[in-house]
């Protein structure tokens, strides 16, 4: 269950009910990442 996904400069930050990640990733990725999540 996925509450929020943020882009940042430098990472891909997912907060889930109950913890949060936080991927360190290029821009670029995080990006593309995130297009493909949201399609």
């Amino acid at each position: 269950d996925i509450k929020k996904i943020e882009i940042r400069k430098y990472g891909l930050f997912i907060k889930t009910k109950y913890r949060d990640y936080r991927l360190i990733v290029s821009k670029r990725f995080a990006e593309s990442a995130y297009n493909n999540m949201t399609k």
